[in-house]
């Protein structure tokens, strides 16, 4: 998780993986144990991700999380010299099961 909020309970993810070991479904599942252990062990109450507008692959990770699309944030990062937006998305823990998120990656 690349940051932490104690008092809010609140946490973001983010990944990367290499390109030769994109399609394998690590990012799925090694994103699903951070969720979890965030969840079970660290007593957050939500985690929130994003992603750049055009990264499909990054978009389906998240939805199969169970993760909420919760809107775009208009050029929000500064990347390479040029502002870029980012769709933002949420899981809650009352929201959250490793068994639901089992549903959603089939």
């Amino acid at each position: 998780m690349s940051r932490l909020t104690t008092k809010h309970r609140c946490a973001e993810l983010g990944f990367g993986i290499r390109r030769d070991l994109w399609g394998q479904g690590l990012a799925t599942e090694a994103a699903r144990l951070i969720v979890d252990f965030g969840f079970q062990a660290l007593g957050l109450h939500r985690v929130t991700a994003g992603h750049h507008p055009d990264n499909r692959a990054s978009a389906r990770v998240l939805h199969r999380l169970g993760m909420t699309r919760e809107g775009r944030l208009r050029e929000s990062l500064l990347a390479h010299g040029r502002w870029r937006d980012s769709i933002i998305y949420s899981v809650l823990e009352h929201e959250w099961t490793s068994e639901a998120t089992e549903e959603h990656l089939q």
